[in-house]
């Protein structure tokens, strides 16, 4: 096992633990901005029954 293939073989996973990392990032957010949405529709929809 030489080092070239280490370090190729760390970058990959570390590519992967980016990818997954960002995924993550980009579903919470949109997690978040949907209920955001929802609870401004729900103001609204308060707002208007008054």
């Amino acid at each position: 096992m030489n080092s070239w293939s280490l370090l190729g073989n760390t970058s990959a996973e570390y590519k992967k633990f980016i990818g997954v990392t960002d995924l993550m990032t980009v579903s919470g957010f949109l997690i978040e901005t949907n209920a955001l949405k929802q609870g401004v529709l729900m103001k609204l929809a308060q707002l208007s029954c008054l």
